[in-house]
């Protein structure tokens, strides 16, 4: 894996995760080893919102199709990307070359709704 492209949401979902799911001692083993390789792989952001990006994030306002496309012509490894709105656009610009769907079940119990 080369890095992660994210939408606001995701990003913002996943940075309360990062700096202690893997030194918190209700997390599950996956869920460790899931934080320390998303803490440590380079990630960018889509948001006209944000006004900054924490760790290793690099902030873009708007999904550029020739940017995109140097960032896949990098060596290092495939692009995950996460978020539905962010794929919508990246869908309409072609910018997937591989769909992978990953289903993560929730535990039961009163669910976060952002």
């Amino acid at each position: 894996m080369g890095g992660f492209l994210d939408g606001r949401v995701t990003y913002q979902l996943m940075a309360e995760l990062r700096p202690t799911a893997d030194s918190d001692p209700s997390s599950t083993g996956p869920m460790e080893e899931f934080a320390a390789i998303w803490r440590d792989m380079p990630e960018v952001v889509f948001s006209r919102t944000l006004e900054r990006a924490d760790w290793n994030t690099t902030l873009m306002r708007e999904v550029d199709v020739d940017e995109i496309t140097a960032l896949k012509a990098r060596p290092g490894g495939d692009l995950s990307l996460g978020g539905a709105d962010l794929a919508a656009s990246f869908m309409r610009h072609d910018l997937i070359d591989e769909y992978r769907i990953h289903v993560h079940p929730c535990p039961s119990g009163p669910h976060r709704t952002r």
